[in-house]
């Protein structure tokens, strides 16, 4: 059986940056999720190297912040992150998830998932301090759980 770890990341209390941990607040609800590494990765940065685990497949799930509608929902693997969209996946101590991930696999080889997706969410407001996401961002964290489970289940 795949050994898969799903890691959401964003700030609690900023509306919309919250959507990764929104979704694993879900997911951990969900029994079909229990054989699965759900973490909750804060803020991000360089402190993810510490809560990735050996698995065979690693999700990822963010706020984004690319000018599409909020609410959309974006997949991407790591070679995606080459482009110079402004997606959301960087920590403010400067450690982007690419960055962080090679490090880990260069650290911990044996760890490394064969496999990376990400599934960013299309955030409408990062700046304002609520515990809730916005209504658009609330409905993308039901569809990308509906969409990590067609993955799990895949």
């Amino acid at each position: 059986m795949m050994k898969v770890q799903i890691l959401g990341i964003g700030n609690s209390i900023l509306t919309d940056d919250s959507a990764g941990l929104r979704v694993i607040e879900k997911l951990r609800q969900d029994p079909f999720f229990d054989a699965c590494i759900l973490t909750d990765g804060g803020t991000g940065g360089l402190g993810i190297i510490d809560l990735l685990e050996a698995c065979d497949r690693l999700i990822v799930v963010d706020a984004f912040l690319t000018g599409a509608p909020p609410g959309t929902i974006h997949t991407l693997t790591l070679d995606d992150l080459d482009d110079n969209r402004s997606i959301h996946l960087c920590s403010a101590h400067g450690f982007d998830f690419k960055t962080v991930f090679e490090l880990f696999k260069r650290t911990e080889p044996e760890k490394a998932p064969d496999s990376v997706i990400i599934f960013g969410i299309e955030a409408k407001n990062v700046t304002q301090f609520s515990e809730s996401c916005t209504d658009e961002v609330a409905a993308a964290v039901d569809q990308a759980v509906q969409m990590i489970r067609s993955v799990v289940d895949g």
